[in-house]
C-alpha cells in the first residue's frame, strides 16, 4: 500500500528543512513503496548552501531506499550519513563553544506503519479521526547531529491509515495535546492554523507515492487549497548516485568527538500503545534438555516456536508505563529513610553514653572516656553501616521496578509481533523484545526473562529460516592453552586442527568421552626430509594414492607442501613457483586431482597438475584475463569447473571455466539470494562472513560462516540460501569471541573453532 504525502502550510509560515522523498523503480526489495520524510532543526543558521544540502539528501536518500532488511538499519544509516556531514563541519572550528548541532526527525511509511527516528529535541503528534498519539522522548539528548562520531536514533513504530495528519515540531504546542476537538478531520485541523506556525503538518492518504503540497488559509480556516501541480520526489538511486557532491572527504571519515553527560538510547516501541500481556493465553514453549556429559551422541535439535493466537487484542489494556520521576522520588525517599534511621541510632547511641557520664558524675565516681579507637570505628563504621543500608534499599527498591518495567515492556512488544501483519514488522517487534529483555537482565536474571528469550529467538528462527545446532566441547577447554584454530578437517574419526599460532597441525581422534589428542603425531615447520618447512598457511584433504600415503596437504607462505599422514613422518615438498615468485599465499583448495593455490597479493590463481607426482609440473594461471580482484580474497572453493571466492567484505565472486572454450568467465559481486525469509528474509547484505567451504554431493552446498554470530550459512551452488544453522539456546556454553574456522564433515558432523576451543554438532 502506497501513501501520498502532502506538507501542509499557511500564509505566513512555509516548511524551512522539510525533505520528503518515494521510491523509485530501483527501489530495493521491501522498499518499493516506502515514503521518506526528513526534518531539521539546526541549532544555527545552516552552515551548509542549500545545493549541497539537497544533495547531501538525495544521496541518502537514494541510499535508503537501495538497502533492504530492516527499516530502522535503514534509517539509522542515514541518520549517520547526516551526522558525518554536520560533524565534517564542526571538525573544522577550533571552538567547541561554535560547533552546530541539530535535531533530525525522520519517518518512513512502510506499508501501514509509520516508523520515527529521533535525534535530539524533536516531537510527533498522530492525528487520527478517533484519538492522537503523541511520539517523544524526554531523556533524549536535545543537542542531536554533529557531536559524536556515533549516533543512536530513539525509534518509535504505530500504525496508520488514510486520512491520518503527522505534526513535526521541536515541541508539541500544549493546546494540541490537551484539545478534545482535534482530530484528523481537515476543517477541524484548519481551526489550529495559529497553533502550528512551528509544526509541520503531513497528510497520509492513500495514493500513488507522491509529494504534494497544500495551503490552508488562516483568514478562511475551514478551507484547505490544494496547490495544483505536484512536486514528487521520485529517488532513483542510480541517478543519485552519480551526482557529484561538493562536501570534504571528510564525511566519509570523521575524528571521534564524545559527547560529554549524553544520553543515547533506542527503543522501538517507546511511549507507543502496546498490548498488554494478558491478552495472549499462556503458552509455555518447549524448554530444551539439559547438556549430557561430553559425549559423540547426536545432539538434539530445537523445536520450532509453538503458534500462538490472539483473540480480543483490541480490548487489551496497555502496558505499564515507567514514571522516571516518580522512581526517582521514591529511591531518594527511601535512601533518606535509612539515613534517617541510623542518625537516629548514632543519637540513641550518643545519648547512652552522656547518661552513663552523667550519672557517674553525680556518683562521685571517675568517668572513663572513650578511647581514640574506638572513637575512629564509631566515626568509620556509622557511615559504612549508612551507606551499606541505603545503597540496599535502593538496590531493592529501585532495580527491582527498572526490571519490572523493562520486562512488562518485552512482553507487550512480544504480543504485539504476535499482531502483525507481516514477516519484517514481525521482525522488528521481535528484535525489540529482545532489546528490552537485555535491558531487564541487567537487572535481574529470571525464569520469566529466560522464557521470552527463548520465545523470542524461536519466533525470529522460524522467521528466518533458521534450525538451532546444540554444540558440545570436542576436548577439554584449556587442552591447548596457546592454539588459535583457522582450519579443520574432520575425516570419520579424525579431526585435523591447523594452529594459526605455531602453524602446525594438531592430530585427534575420537574416543568414547570425545576427541584425544595424538601426541605422536607431526606436522609442522621444520627440517623435513632436507626441505625447510615455515609455518604451515592452510590445509586440505586429499585422496590417499598419492606418493606419500597421506590424507591431509598443507602449505607455508613460500609455497612448500607438507605431507602428513597418522603413524608416519611428514613428506614435504617445493612447488615450483610461477613467474615472479610467490606473494602472499593465502588459501589451497583440491579438486579432480588438481591443487589451486590463491595469491591474493600477486592478484593470481594458480593450478598444479600431477597429483600423483607431488605436483611438479609449471603452474599455470586460472585466467586469461584478470575478471576478478584477488587483492582483498581470503579464501576459495572448487567444485569441478566452478569456482567460488570469498572477499574480506564478505561478498563473493563467481567464476565458470568453459569445458569447450576453456574460457573462464566470472561474476563479482556474486549475490546471496534469500530463498526462505518469505518476503522480508535475513538481511544478508549485513553479513560479514570470513570463511566458507564446500561440501560434496549428495547435497552440494556452499558454506559460510558468521563469526560475529557463530552462525553457519547454507547456500546451494547458485547462493540461494537453504538454511540458517544457529548455535542452541539451552546453557549458552559456547565463548562469546569470535568464532575462527568451521567444517562440515561427511557424516553430518559440524565443527566451530573459537581460538583454542573446538565444538561440535550434528546437521539436521
Amino acid at each position: 500500500m502506497k501513501f501520498d504525502l502532502t506538507v501542509y502550510s499557511f500564509e505566513t509560515h512555509q516548511p524551512r528543512l522539510l525533505w520528503t522523498a518515494s521510491a523509485g523503480k530501483a527501489a530495493a526489495r521491501g522498499r518499493e513503496e516506502d515514503s521518506l520524510i526528513i526534518k531539521l532543526w539546526p541549532s544555527d543558521v545552516v552552515s551548509l548552501s542549500d545545493d549541497v544540502l539537497n544533495q547531501t539528501l538525495s544521496k541518502l536518500a537514494a541510499a535508503f531506499f537501495k538497502t533492504s532488511g530492516s527499516v530502522t538499519n535503514a534509517m539509522r544509516s542515514l541518520a549517520d550519513g547526516l551526522n558525518k556531514t554536520f560533524l565534517s563541519g564542526n571538525s573544522q572550528l577550533q571552538d567547541k563553544d561554535s560547533w552546530q548541532t541539530t535535531s533530525l526527525l525522520m519517518g518512513v511509511v512502510h506499508h501501514e506503519a509509520l516508523f520515527l527516528g529521533i535525534n535530539g529535541k524533536a516531537e510527533a503528534l498522530l492525528v487520527r479521526k478517533n484519538g492522537r498519539e503523541h511520539l517523544f522522548d524526554a531523556e533524549l539528548d536535545p543537542r542531536g547531529l554533529g557531536l559524536s562520531s556515533v549516533v543512536h536514533p530513539r525509534f518509535f513504530q504505530t500504525a496508520v491509515t488514510d486520512g491520518d495528519f503527522v505534526l513535526l515540531a521541536q515541541e508539541i504546542p500544549a493546546d494540541l495535546l490537551t484539545s478534545g476537538r482535534l482530530n484528523a478531520d481537515t476543517a477541524s485541523l484548519a481551526e489550529f492554523v495559529p497553533l502550528i506556525a512551528e509544526t509541520e503538518v503531513i497528510r497520509l492518504t492513500y495514493g500513488e507515492g507522491l509529494n504534494l503540497k497544500a495551503r490552508l488559509e488562516s483568514k478562511a480556516p475551514l478551507e484547505i487549497q490544494e496547490i495544483k501541480e505536484s512536486e514528487s520526489q521520485q529517488i532513483e538511486p542510480e541517478a543519485a548516485e552519480a551526482q557529484e557532491l561538493e562536501w570534504p572527504e571528510e564525511v566519509l571519515e570523521t575524528p571521534e568527538v564524545e559527547i560529554e553527560n549524553g544520553l543515547l538510547a533506542e527503543d522501538l516501541f517507546r511511549n507507543v500503545p502496546l498490548v498488554s500481556p494478558s491478552a495472549v493465553p499462556e503458552t509455555k514453549p518447549e524448554m530444551l534438555p539439559e547438556e549430557p556429559a561430553v559425549t559423540p551422541e547426536e545432539p538434539e535439535i530445537i523445536p520450532e516456536a509453538p503458534a500462538l493466537e490472539i483473540k480480543n487484542a483490541e480490548e487489551a489494556p496497555s502496558a505499564p508505563i515507567f514514571d522516571g520521576e516518580q522512581f526517582k522520588t521514591d529511591a531518594l525517599q527511601s535512601v533518606a529513610k535509612g539515613a534517617s534511621i541510623l542518625k537516629s541510632v548514632e543519637e540513641k547511641i550518643e545519648a547512652i553514653f552522656q547518661k552513663s557520664r552523667e550519672k557517674k558524675q553525680e556518683e562521685g565516681k571517675p568517668v572513663a572516656e572513650l578511647s581514640a579507637q574506638c572513637k575512629w570505628l564509631i566515626a568509620v563504621l556509622v557511615p559504612l553501616l549508612l551507606v551499606g543500608l541505603t545503597t540496599f534499599i535502593y538496590l531493592s527498591q529501585g532495580q527491582g521496578n527498572e526490571y519490572s518495567y523493562f520486562l512488562a515492556q518485552a512482553e507487550a512488544s512480544a504480543n504485539n509481533a504476535v499482531l502483525m501483519q507481516t514477516d519484517e514488522l514481525k521482525r522488528e517487534a521481535w528484535n525489540q523484545t529482545i532489546e528490552w529483555l537485555d535491558k531487564a537482565a541487567a537487572y535481574q536474571k529470571s525464569d520469566e526473562v529466560n522464557a521470552l528469550y527463548l520465545r523470542a529467538r524461536l519466533a525470529l528462527d522460524e522467521l528466518d529460516g533458521a534450525k538451532r545446532l546444540i554444540y558440545k566441547p570436542a576436548f577439554a577447554v584449556g587442552l591447548f592453552p596457546d592454539m588459535s584454530v583457522s582450519n579443520i578437517i574432520s575425516l570419520n574419526r579424525d579431526l585435523y586442527l591447523l594452529d594459526k599460532t605455531s602453524g602446525e597441525v594438531r592430530h585427534l581422534t575420537l574416543q568414547s568421552q570425545g576427541y584425544s589428542l595424538d601426541e605422536a603425531f607431526r606436522c609442522g615447520p621444520g627440517s623435513i626430509n632436507g626441505v625447510q618447512v615455515g609455518k604451515l598457511v592452510d590445509m586440505v584433504a586429499i585422496p590417499i594414492n598419492n606418493p606419500a600415503k597421506a590424507p591431509i596437504l598443507a602449505i607455508d607462505s613460500a609455497g612448500t607442501l607438507l605431507y602428513c599422514a597418522v603413524g608416519s613422518n611428514p613428506t614435504a615438498a617445493i612447488l615450483m613457483p610461477p613467474d615472479g615468485g610467490w606473494q602472499e599465499l593465502k588459501s589451497i583448495a583440491f579438486d579432480a586431482g588438481n591443487l589451486f593455490v590463491l595469491d591474493s597479493a600477486a592478484n593470481a590463481i594458480w593450478i598444479y597438475r600431477g597429483f600423483s607426482s607431488n605436483f611438479d609440473q609449471v603452474p599455470v594461471s586460472y585466467f586469461d584475463a584478470m575478471p576478478v580482484k584477488l587483492q582483498e580474497a581470503v579464501d576459495l572453493a572448487v567444485s569441478k569447473d566452478e569456482l567460488f571466492l570469498l572477499h574480506a567484505d564478505g561478498h563473493s565472486s563467481h567464476c565458470l571455466a568453459s569445458q569447450i572454450s576453456g574460457l573462464v568467465t566470472c561474476e563479482d559481486p556474486y549475490p546471496y539470494q534469500d530463498a526462505v525469509g518469505g518476503g522480508a528474509g535475513v538481511d544478508l547484505a549485513s553479513l560479514k562472513f570470513n570463511q566458507m567451504a564446500y561440501s560434496p554431493p549428495p547435497d552440494p552446498s556452499i558454506y559460510f560462516l558468521e563469526p560475529e554470530t557463530a552462525e553457519l550459512y547454507q547456500f546451494s551452488l547458485r547462493l540461494n540460501l537453504n538454511q540458517v544453522l544457529r548455535p542452541g539456546l539451552s546453557d549458552g556454553s559456547l565463548p562469546t569471541a569470535r568464532a575462527t574456522s568451521f567444517a562440515v564433515a561427511a557424516n553430518r558432523q559440524v565443527f566451530l573453532a573459537f581460538g583454542n576451543a573446538v565444538y561440535y554438532a550434528i546437521l539436521p
